[in-house]
């Protein structure tokens, strides 16, 4: 079940416990987790793309047809189709017209069953091929999936991660290292993430990848420590990357802080007065970005 709004709100969650369904839901930016779905799409599509005229405006006309041959063709899974699986016995699909008069009422009609007739074969034969191809393709390129335990530190790809940065072609395309705190099944992981990321932690195993600790042995280089500035203990900020203004807060400046030795996401709005050790970078920051909102501009 995909990971909407609608299904995971209270609402919905108390019904689906009323009515015995016990929901699983796709894992982020995965849509895979829902095999069944995906792959019946995939082959549509693939009927919709090639059959379809060019201006593509007569897809939803061809969409019930397609999804009857689907329904009608067998499966090289299961040796039968759909519909008999589910009802046990085979639509009426005829042509044959057994009643003469019609014909000559409607001399179209002989025309238009038999052209039906024949792209209704088309069709099965088509969807046949298409869900042979598929498999045959998908079998190819597929690699056991890496296996994680708790404790593991892992890559989080940052594909479908919305980022700070104007530039999605320029940003970093891996996130972390995270440690995963639980393993939901073979192909879902739990990561711990920091509350700044605000994001569902669970993710598919094709969003990760396995983090080598160090390339060069017996080398530790752990976080740096806490500064000290003025008896109090601080995190030494490395970069000012953007400011932004939010007047629910009184002190309504705030920037968004890169600390040293940790990676992007780590990275925190912090407002100006906790920043007060930091004014040379802010004024650098200004600097190069004078068009940003700064305490003579919010």
């Amino acid at each position: 079940m995909t990971r909407g709004s609608e299904f995971t709100s209270h609402f919905w969650r108390s019904l689906s416990t009323l009515l015995g369904i016990e929901p699983h839901f796709s894992s982020a930016y995965h849509p895979q987790s829902d095999g069944q779905t995906e792959r019946i799409n995939q082959v549509l599509e693939q009927f919709l793309c090639g059959y379809s005229n060019h201006l593509q405006t007569d897809w939803s006309d061809l969409l019930p047809l397609a999804e009857f041959s689907y329904n009608n063709a067998e499966h090289a899974s299961t040796q039968l189709n759909p519909f008999f699986t589910n009802y046990g016995y085979h639509p009426r699909f005829s042509f044959d017209n057994t009643d003469p008069a019609s014909l000559t009422l409607f001399p179209a009609t002989r025309s238009y069953t038999d052209q039906l007739k024949q792209l209704h074969e088309y069709v099965r034969g088509e969807l046949v091929k298409a869900n042979s191809q598929l498999a045959e393709q998908f079998d190819k390129c597929q690699l056991p999936a890496p296996q994680f335990q708790p404790g593991d530190r892992v890559w989080l790809s940052a594909d479908n991660i919305h980022s700070l940065r104007p530039t999605k072609k320029l940003d970093y395309h891996r996130l972390g290292p995270f440690s995963v705190s639980e393993v939901i099944s073979s192909h879902a992981y739990h990561l711990q993430l920091p509350p700044s990321m605000k994001i569902h932690n669970v993710f598919h195993v094709d969003c990760l990848e396995p983090y080598v600790a160090n390339t060069i042995p017996n080398r530790v280089q752990p976080p740096p420590p806490l500064v000290e500035v003025e008896s109090d203990m601080e995190y030494e900020v490395k970069q000012i990357l953007d400011s932004k203004v939010n007047h629910r807060y009184r002190d309504p400046l705030f920037y968004l802080v890169c600390w040293v030795g940790y990676g992007p996401d780590h990275n925190s709005w912090e407002p100006a007065s906790n920043l007060t050790h930091a004014s040379d970078l802010i004024a650098e920051f200004h600097t190069v970005n004078p068009t940003r909102p700064s305490p003579t501009h919010c």
